[in-house]
């Protein structure tokens, strides 16, 4: 008797764990589905209508200083960011959804998904740097406004950003060459054959880019602070200058600095919010093995890739607010070009 009711528990107990295994696997495809075909295609589109908007405005202006270069050069990569995304998850979404597993073009959409992958890193890798790269000179413009000036010039900041870029495209060049492809793991799909996917040249692109990323996180958020306390010192030099003339003077050109700590304020502090999924990413990879695309919990790896890529998309969305809101020459260079078009518009149906 006692040897029955040990069997029925036993199968009962199966039968849950397969109901458990079966609803998990469920809830993955849905929010897979959710937010790789939905959320993050949706994000895309935005941030490549954005940054399009915002590349025409700043090359507009042109590049007669280096913040309106460095937000034309972010601009112009979060722009493909943001297209690179929108290719990667059209690829996913097919592969997974209306091509089977072993079919010809499942391999065709297996090796898009990765290219894609490789070039959004790439384009990442060189936003990142390019908002350091702002956010470093505007912090030491604060402690040594003439000397930042004259040592950190238009030009020497488009070598430096440019020399960082060639190097991440070699990098990941080799790594996309050299390297075998990331497989997209379907469920049920048996993790053994993946597990020995310890490919060199992707590890060393990985553990750089990474590296890379984190300094360069770092540094934005010190920056960031910096220019908190710059802005708060500031509020209380206009609080406390007289009404003299020269007064006068200061507080405009301070009024004019304000606008531009404020603008660079905003694009780092959404970064910041937005690269925490990334960064607890990166994390989980380090400390816990399983955490990774071909390791035991390679779907709570990829939940949490697909949340870092809708807060990278978010950041490609969300710079145009501030340029918008704090820069007075974007907003009229704005209103120039699009009232144009409207007009063009308004004549054309007359």
């Amino acid at each position: 008797m006692a040897s029955h009711n040990s069997t029925m528990a036993l199968t009962s107990m199966g039968a849950d764990i397969t109901e458990t295994g079966e609803f998990r696997d469920l809830a993955f495809e849905y929010a897979s589905l959710i937010l790789k075909t939905y959320v993050n295609v949706a994000l895309s589109f935005g941030g490549i209508v954005a940054n399009v908007i915002n590349f025409m405005v700043f090359y507009t202006m042109g590049v007669s200083d280096g913040i309106t270069q460095n937000f034309l050069i972010l601009s112009f990569f979060d722009g493909m960011v943001a297209a690179t995304y929108m290719v990667n998850s059209i690829s996913y979404t097919l592969f997974y959804s209306v091509f089977t597993a072993g079919d010809h073009i499942s391999e065709i959409l297996n090796n898009i998904f990765f290219a894609t992958f490789i070039g959004q890193h790439y384009c990442l890798q060189v936003s990142y740097m390019t908002t350091t790269v702002t956010a470093v000179v505007r912090c030491c413009c604060v402690a040594m406004p003439l000397r930042v000036k004259r040592v950190m010039t238009v030009r020497r900041q488009l070598i430096i950003i440019a020399l960082f870029s060639l190097n991440a495209l070699i990098v990941n060049l080799i790594a996309a060459l050299l390297g075998d492809t990331v497989p997209l793991i379907r469920p049920g799909d048996n993790l053994t054959q993946y597990s020995d996917f310890q490919d060199p040249m992707y590890l060393i692109c990985d553990i750089m880019a990474h590296s890379l990323i984190t300094v360069e996180y770092i540094i934005i958020v010190v920056c960031t602070i910096i220019l908190i306390y710059s802005l708060y010192r500031s509020s209380k030099f206009r609080e406390q200058s007289g009404s003299s003339s020269e007064a006068f003077e200061k507080r405009n050109a301070n009024a004019r600095e304000t606008r531009v700590v404020q603008t660079i304020l905003v694009i780092t502090t959404v970064f910041i919010f937005c690269n925490i999924p990334y960064l607890t990413l990166t994390a989980l990879r380090q400390l816990v093995p399983a955490v990774t695309a071909t390791g035991h919990l390679w779907k709570l790896h990829t939940i949490i890739l697909f949340v870092q890529e809708a807060g990278v998309l978010i950041n490609a969305n969300a710079n145009c607010f501030g340029y918008f809101y704090f820069n007075t020459r974007y907003r009229n260079t704005l209103k120039n070009l699009f009232g144009k078009a409207v007009n063009v518009v308004k004549s054309d149906h007359i």
